[in-house]
């Protein structure tokens, strides 16, 4: 899906998160934490300040595929979720 119709990046990181929301309920983990590092790359701020996607992130850490498991535990460092070690 594209994004670059949508003039804010604050909107598009937030429809990026959104789309996540979805795919973590669907126990899609791949694809939500592809969306989560699009957000990023859109609004560094807008993920790192988000509760929402620290929510998503407990909840990928959780789960803890191995498949995206270094992902996570990446964004949720640079997001401060989880302390740099």
């Amino acid at each position: 899906m594209k994004f670059e119709g949508i003039p804010s990046v604050e909107r598009r990181a937030a429809a990026l998160i959104n789309m996540a929301r979805g795919f973590v309920r669907q126990g899609a983990d791949e694809p939500a934490i592809l969306r989560l590092l699009d957000a990023e790359k859109h609004s560094y701020e807008e993920v790192r300040d988000s509760t929402l996607v620290r929510e998503l992130l407990r909840e990928l850490i959780f789960r803890d595929r191995a498949r995206v498991r270094t992902l996570v535990h990446d964004l949720a460092r640079r997001s401060g979720l989880i302390a740099v070690t």
